[in-house]
């Protein structure tokens, strides 16, 4: 009797294992798939230090580069874009002798100095972009430290 048990047993294993393995997609598919699984925690880790880097740094005066920040997903394909035209300044920084095109300057002399003028906005501006072309930014990274950071969370 025992041994009937064990082997209807058995065979309903068998025939549930056999089922499962006709309707389971293909072990390489399975496999992709937990690798995008894993990909998306990682970039979702990556991106939401990077954003709060941006705060810690206190590069939210606008809130344009915090704001505009996303992942483009893809299968086995995440890329963090932040947008804003000047992204690369705060991650890379500016070397000397690179010019700054003052205009840009405009709106962050007016909210940060509190400078209404439109006469003295431009002639400020003016100073502190030749300030910048001699002697350029230093560089305060969000989204590399991001990645170093990412990387020893989850081991690689």
């Amino acid at each position: 009797m025992e041994t009937l048990l064990y082997q209807d047993m058995r065979d309903s294993v068998i025939n549930h294992l056999i089922l499962k393995t006709m309707y389971m997609a293909r072990p390489e598919d399975v496999i992709l798939q937990e690798i995008d699984k894993v990909l998306d925690d990682y970039v979702d880790r990556v991106f939401e230090i990077s954003q709060q880097n941006l705060i810690d740094q206190n590069k939210v005066d606008t809130s344009n580069l915090l704001r505009t920040g996303n992942i483009i997903r893809n299968k086995l394909n995440k890329v963090i874009v932040y947008p804003a035209p000047y992204a690369d300044i705060p991650e890379f920084g500016r070397t000397a002798g690179t010019p700054v095109y003052s205009p840009w300057l405009h709106g962050w002399v007016k909210r940060k100095l509190g400078i209404s003028d439109p006469k003295k906005i431009r002639s400020v501006a003016w100073a502190i972009s030749k300030s910048i072309e001699k002697r350029g930014i230093e560089a305060t990274p969000y989204l590399r430290p991001a990645i170093e950071r990412a990387n020893k969370e989850f081991g690689f």
